[in-house]
């Protein structure tokens, strides 16, 4: 469904871009492997990145963040980048990082109020906006959410979309350690949490079993 058509009219009047339809173009045949994720909390545990600017044609009139977003798939691709892992930066479905049709992953990282100004005074208007980066077919790994309409609302988009994860928040071994302890695919993971927070053993937990299913995926098509 083009995005112009689940865009409430009252969006589309605004002055700020937010579609990311020019990318589309700017990077078809294109395909490098990448984890997008979304979230509130813990979003810049996964990326960690530079931005790197280059003169675009006029013609192709894409705002500056779309030629940042263009430049940087285009550099993880000349560069052979094993695995991309691409932030977010605002919004999730209407994000121009969503011109990414066929992540390896998605990851949703724990969810509170957010960008309120844009996404709405809402919960659930949060959490759709964010769930939207979820693909068919994809996997997905869902961060434990505190907030029951979070958790109903990326559950639901999760399932619509197909296989998804929802891991287990890390439990703790020793607290004046941060040593703690991840169940994922019945197997026990130890580790030490080295930021502080109470929302690092949930996140640890999303890294592990992101890890975890990776790892499985290539096991079993070594042993297939």
């Amino acid at each position: 469904m083009p995005l112009s058509i689940i865009i409430p009219k009252w969006i589309l009047g605004w002055s700020v871009s937010i579609g990311c339809w020019k990318p589309w173009s700017i990077l078809k045949d294109f395909h490098i492997n990448i984890v997008h994720v979304a979230g509130t909390n813990g979003k810049d545990l996964y990326a960690r990145t530079y931005q790197h600017v280059v003169t675009v044609n006029a013609i192709i009139r894409a705002t500056s963040f779309e030629q940042l977003v263009a430049t940087a798939l285009c550099i993880f691709r000349d560069a052979y980048v094993r695995w991309a892992v691409i932030e977010v930066g605002l919004r999730g479905i209407l994000d121009v990082t969503n011109v990414i049709a066929c992540p390896d992953m998605t990851i949703i990282t724990t969810l509170a109020m957010d960008q309120v100004a844009v996404l709405g005074n809402a919960v659930q208007s949060i959490a759709d906006a964010k769930a939207g980066i979820m693909k068919c077919d994809c996997p997905a790994v869902l961060a434990p959410q505190g907030d029951p309409v979070a958790y109903l609302t990326v559950q639901t988009e999760a399932q619509c979309h197909g296989a998804h994860v929802v891991p287990t928040p890390a439990s703790w071994i020793d607290p004046r350690t941060r040593a703690c302890r991840v169940h994922v695919f019945g197997q026990d993971i130890e580790l030490t949490i080295a930021m502080r927070g109470y929302y690092q053993r949930e996140n640890a937990a999303v890294d592990v079993t992101a890890l975890a299913w990776f790892v499985k995926r290539d096991r079993r098509g070594l042993d297939g």
